[in-house]
C-alpha cells in the first residue's frame, strides 16, 4: 500500500498568535487541525476533526493506516456521503476563529464544515463536522440547537469591529474616563503594554496620595478561555481588568517591575488558556523587595478585599467587566486559600487590617 503525503491546503495563525489552523488532504480524506505548539500537556498539542472522506468509506475504522501516521477515513455507517464527496471550493472556505482564540469553525460559503470548539480533547471528543451522522472518535454531527450558529456569527461580529480603525481607542477611553473620575482624576502615568502586538493593552499608574495604584485597560477587550469549562454562566466572569495598589514607600525602581509584571500578566489567560477569577491565587516574582519582597512570592486574585475604591466599569458586548484586585501573599496564606478557600484567608487579612495596599506585614497563615 502506497503512503500517501498529506497536503495542507489552507493554514491559518491564531488571533493570539500561539495557535495554528491547518486544513489538509491526503486524496483520501480532508482533516480540520488546531495546533497549540506552547501547550504543556503533549497530548494537548494538536485537536483535529475529520470533515470529509473524498473517497468511498471504508467498513470499520481503518486502525493499521493510523498506526503508520495516516490520517484515518471516516466508516461508512457514519459519513452523510458514504461514497466520497469532493474536495470545497476553497475559494469558498474561510476559518472564523472564536473570540477566546482557542476554537475555531471552518466554513464553506458562510455554512459550517467542522467546529473545533475549545472543549475538544475532552473524553474522547474531537469537534462536530457537518458530514457525519453520528457519533464517534473522530467527529460528532454538527448540535442541533443555535448554540454553535449563534457563537461563530458572534465570533464573526467581534472581529468585524477591528474593521473601525477608531474602534480601540473608543474602547479605551470608554474605560479610562470612569477609572479617571472614581479615582480622582486623570492617570499620572500611561503606558503602552502590548508590545506592538494584536490585541492593544495599557496600564494606567495613579498617584492616591498614600499609595501608587496601577490599573489595566484592555485586557476585557477578549473573553477569558475555558471559563466557559468551570461555570454555567461564563458571562459573569470572562472580561477582567487587573488592578494592584502599593505603599507610596515603595521605590521608583520597584515600582516600575511590579509594573511589568502586571504588564505579563494582561496577556496570560491567553498565552497559556487559564483564566483569572475571583479567589485564584498565582506566583508573583516582582513584590517590591523594599515591601517585603519574596516574603510575598504569590498573589491573590480578588475584589473583596477591605478599602477597594469602587470603580464601575461598563459592560462590553454584554458581559460585565470585573476588576480583580492583585494582592501579594506568602506561600502560607496561598496554601491556606488553596487547602480551604480564599474567603478564609481574606477574612483573616480583614481582622489583621491587610486591605488592597500592600505594605509589609506579617503573614495571617
Amino acid at each position: 500500500m502506497v503512503k500517501l503525503s498529506p497536503k495542507p491546503v489552507l493554514e491559518l495563525t491564531g488571533p493570539n498568535g500561539n495557535v495554528q489552523a491547518v486544513v489538509e488532504t491526503d486524496a483520501r480524506s480532508l482533516h480540520f487541525y488546531l495546533f497549540f505548539p506552547d501547550a504543556p500537556d503533549p497530548e494537548a498539542k494538536v485537536r483535529n476533526c475529520w470533515v470529509r472522506n473524498l473517497q468511498p468509506a471504508p467498513k470499520g475504522h481503518q486502525v493499521a493506516p493510523m498506526k503508520k501516521g495516516q490520517a484515518p477515513m471516516l466508516p461508512a455507517a457514519f459519513c452523510k456521503h458514504p461514497g466520497g464527496a469532493p474536495l470545497p471550493n476553497f475559494m469558498d472556505v474561510e476559518v472564523v476563529w472564536f473570540e477566546e482564540g482557542n476554537g475555531a469553525a471552518l466554513l464553506e460559503a458562510g455554512e459550517p464544515l467542522a467546529i473545533i470548539p475549545p472543549w475538544s480533547g475532552i473524553g474522547g471528543f474531537h469537534g462536530y463536522a457537518r458530514d457525519c451522522t453520528a457519533e464517534n472518535n473522530l467527529c460528532w454531527p454538527m448540535p442541533t440547537s443555535d448554540i454553535m450558529p449563534d457563537r461563530i456569527r458572534a465570533a464573526q461580529q467581534y472581529w468585524s469591529l477591528w474593521d473601525d480603525e477608531d474602534f480601540w481607542t473608543k474602547f479605551r477611553d470608554s474605560l479610562t474616563a470612569p477609572i479617571g473620575k472614581a479615582l480622582g482624576g486623570p492617570e499620572t502615568k500611561y503606558y503602552a503594554i502590548d508590545g506592538g502586538n494584536w490585541p492593544p493593552r495599557a496600564l494606567l499608574l495613579f498617584d492616591r496620595g498614600d499609595h501608587w495604584l496601577y490599573i489595566t485597560v484592555g485586557m476585557s477587550v477578549r473573553p477569558q478561555p475555558n471559563v466557559e469549562m468551570a461555570m454555567d454562566d461564563p458571562s459573569i466572569a470572562r472580561r477582567i481588568e487587573l488592578a494592584a495598589a502599593l505603599d507610596k514607600t515603595c521605590p521608583d525602581d520597584e515600582l516600575l517591575r511590579f509594573g511589568g509584571y502586571l504588564s505579563a500578566q494582561s496577556n496570560y489567560p491567553w498565552s497559556f488558556y487559564q483564566w483569572f477569577g475571583e479567589g485564584h491565587t498565582v506566583p508573583c516574582d516582582a513584590t517590591p523587595p523594599g515591601l517585603g519582597g519574596k516574603t510575598f512570592p504569590a498573589a491573590l486574585l480578588t475584589s473583596k478585599m477591605p478599602g477597594i475604591p469602587p470603580i464601575k466599569l461598563p459592560p462590553f458586548r454584554g458581559d460585565p467587566i470585573n476588576i480583580l484586585w492583585v494582592v501579594p501573599i506568602t506561600n502560607a496564606e496561598r496554601t491556606l486559600a488553596m487547602k480551604t478557600d480564599s474567603t478564609t484567608l481574606m477574612k483573616k487579612m480583614k481582622q489583621a487590617n491587610a486591605g488592597f495596599v500592600h505594605c509589609k506585614r506579617h503573614s495571617v497563615a
